[in-house]
């Protein structure tokens, strides 16, 4: 089995060295983990292994991620200009639009660009506009596939729910991923600060440490420190 790297520290090393090549992942946390921070250091890390890679933007401008890349230590825009990265930034207040787009466009992007890298941050926004749930299932399944078509691994960030720590926005990434992997915000065990956590909850066809795991977010982004466990207490799981 071939597997893509992350790039995040540690993390790798839980997942056997990375997660199985066209994989579609989905990355699920609340506000503040860090997950557009892993988005990157994901495209970063494939550009430095000589892939190209498509980056998708729901929120955040193209320069300002390019500009916060640059603060971690990924020439990002040094890759764009090179044609080995491409961003695209979608606006979601025209969901038809983006998401016919993504439907008609993607898959002959992948294909002509030579992606082997997708990034869509955060899905989350894709999701919240479709108001309806089998069309919202159906779309997202087939946004999926048309990206695993030509073997391209792909990660999809995604807000947590406001009534379940431990599942996406919807519920519904979860079971359309290969995998996915839950960021975490818990108190200390003396109850003095706030720490964070990471655990691979799926990776198909493929074995991974189920353990939890804190994590740090530095100025070269984040680390996963995988020789040192952490408690979930005080969340429920549902």
């Amino acid at each position: 089995m071939i597997r893509v790297p992350t790039g995040v520290e540690g993390l790798d090393r839980l997942l056997g060295g990375g997660v199985p090549r066209g994989h579609t992942i989905a990355l699920i946390g609340p506000p503040g983990t860090g997950k557009t921070t892993f988005a990157l250091q994901f495209a970063a890390t494939g550009l430095l292994h000589d892939e190209k890679c498509i980056y998708i933007s729901l929120e955040e401008d193209e320069e300002t991620l390019l500009s916060t890349a640059t603060g971690y230590g990924w020439d990002l825009k040094n890759h764009r200009d090179r044609g080995t990265l491409q961003m695209l930034k979608l606006d979601p207040a025209d969901i038809d639009t983006a998401l016919t787009k993504l439907e008609s466009e993607l898959p002959g992007l992948i294909k002509s660009f030579g992606a082997s890298r997708l990034v869509i941050d955060p899905y989350t926004m894709l999701e919240m506009l479709q108001e309806d749930v089998l069309m919202r299932r159906r779309r997202t399944f087939q946004l999926c596939n048309l990206a695993q078509e030509d073997g391209a691994t792909v990660l999809l960030t995604s807000e947590v729910s406001p009534d379940n720590p431990f599942a996406s926005r919807f519920g519904m990434l979860e079971y359309v991923a290969d995998g996915v992997i839950l960021l975490h915000r818990v108190m200390s065990e003396d109850q003095s600060k706030t720490q964070l956590a990471i655990e691979v909850v799926k990776m198909r066809r493929t074995t991974h440490s189920k353990e939890v795991k804190p994590y740090t977010i530095s100025e070269k982004g984040i680390q996963v420190y995988s020789d040192l466990r952490i408690s979930l207490r005080g969340l429920t799981r549902y």
